[in-house]
């Protein structure tokens, strides 16, 4: 899959939204998910399997929106903001589909974090932020060829057992 086929990247996230929020008994029926998913909350015992989908869903299209951003800055190649060029980069940036799309992507997730962030406390929501680390860094190696290193890849298990053990708190 090539970065053109990113398109349809807020789709699957409304749709994997969709099909948590409409698919409990999925995740009652196993065990390991479904201890993360009921995670503990001083806000009323454990979180609501929608509270888990908005951080989720917002965690995703976060993800997609750093990958649209970086593949329009590739589209438009590297640049600086000179006064000669202020304008003419700043049209380019603002026209290319990537990168409306990434927008776009970020205000849904900021739409979805702050209605998560009206039910869950944030101490326990942001560190599933984290989450987005992991899942940029491994669709940035398989989707627009990125290296990833060794010590990026024990990171990324170092912030995986972290979200972890926050979830399980």
């Amino acid at each position: 899959m090539g970065v053109m086929d990113m398109g349809g990247s807020n789709t699957v996230g409304y749709n994997l939204l969709n099909f948590m929020v409409n698919q409990e008994n999925v995740f009652s029926s196993v065990p390991s998910v479904y201890s993360v998913v009921k995670i503990n909350s001083n806000m009323g015992g454990n979180m609501a399997l929608t509270n888990w989908a908005l951080i989720l869903g917002a965690v995703l299209l976060g993800t997609a929106a750093q990958l649209l951003l970086k593949a329009g800055t590739n589209a438009v190649g590297h640049f600086a903001f000179t006064s000669e060029n202020l304008l003419p980069v700043t049209w380019q940036l603002a026209t290319q589909p990537h990168i409306l799309g990434g927008v776009f992507a970020y205000g849904l997730s900021m739409v979805l974090w702050i209605m998560a962030l009206s039910r869950v406390e944030v101490s326990l929501a942001y560190p599933m932020v984290s989450i987005g680390y992991v899942l940029t860094a491994l669709a940035a190696w398989h989707l627009l060829g990125e290296h990833v290193s060794l010590m990026r890849l024990l990171g990324i298990g170092v912030i995986m057992l972290g979200v972890f053990i926050v979830a399980r708190s």
